[in-house]
């Protein structure tokens, strides 16, 4: 058993991981429970995007990934169409609620109004911003929006659109956020198979761990804190700031509070009856 550090995008070492997560959540829930994707679009009368929402549904949440619009669009309440829009999706697939991130220099007064909680940050993200997250629990139904396109199975390209304008915002405001992915992957066996690892995305000094899974006989021996300690060590030497991540009651949250690891938000219910849980470290 050995660990290997991928630093280009390799999809089958990286699916290999979340699958092995799934295995985990699965047993531990009796629910398999693949994300399902939505996009609320705001269209030209050509039919062309121009910015929206790209939400992910897991866990009977919505989590707004992404939301965008082009300037010419802002102050005119399209924001709060699209994010109604949202709602309402989430309300009509049995969601207990809405969850979302953003910065100060981003948009939070602007959800504020729209009675979203601030429920948790980390101060200074970014020098001189913070980055906050916030929900709504309670999420209507109601009449359609008709100028506000929900996409129930969007495409990529819907994706990109949003996440391209989101970018040059974010830049303007705070300078390159320098993103990027890598893996460790641990391989075992004969055939150097895949069976765990973590995968993580740093960006503007910080890096998020997405994925750490190990298989179950090869837990309790210190490889999962060897995980952890090489992807801290990477973050020093490339002149980072810390390293933030979620996690459901029913996974590691002890183990991340022995290495350092402080809870700074907490979601209820997600899935009843377990929590999610939103974990820092700030690295010297």
């Amino acid at each position: 058993m050995h660990i290997e550090r991928i630093d280009t995008l390799d999809l089958v070492a990286r699916d290999a991981v979340s699958s092995a997560i799934d295995t985990y959540n699965v047993s531990r829930t009796s629910r398999p429970e693949p994300a399902e994707r939505v996009a609320v679009l705001v269209r030209d009368t050509d039919g062309m995007t121009l910015g929206g929402a790209w939400c992910v549904i897991y866990y009977d949440w919505m989590h707004v990934d992404l939301l965008h619009l082009p300037e010419m669009l802002r102050g005119k309440r399209i924001g709060t169409r699209v994010m109604r829009a949202a709602e309402r999706e989430a309300a009509r697939r049995g969601c207990r609620g809405v969850w979302l991130d953003t910065a100060t220099f981003q948009a939070p007064g602007f959800y504020d109004k729209l009675g979203y909680s601030r429920i948790g940050s980390i101060v200074d993200y970014v020098p001189g911003h913070d980055r906050i997250w916030l929900l709504k629990q309670t999420v209507e139904d109601g009449p359609d929006d008709p100028g506000i396109d929900v996409a129930q199975a969007p495409a990529d390209v819907h994706q990109s659109v949003i996440l391209a304008g989101l970018i040059d915002y974010n830049e303007s405001r705070s300078g390159p956020s320098m993103s990027r992915q890598f893996g460790l992957v641990v391989r075992e066996g004969p055939e150097s198979k895949v069976t765990g690892g973590l995968w993580g995305r740093m960006s503007r000094g910080w890096l998020f761990v997405e994925l750490l899974v190990l298989p179950e006989h090869a837990r309790g021996q210190g490889l999962g804190s060897e995980l952890m300690s090489r992807a801290e060590t990477m973050v020093r030497e490339q002149g980072g700031r810390g390293v933030w991540l979620d996690t459901f009651s029913f996974q590691a949250r002890p183990f991340y509070e022995k290495l350092g690891y402080q809870v700074f938000a907490e979601i209820p219910d997600y899935p009843a009856p377990h929590r999610r849980f939103l974990l820092s470290k700030r690295l010297p």
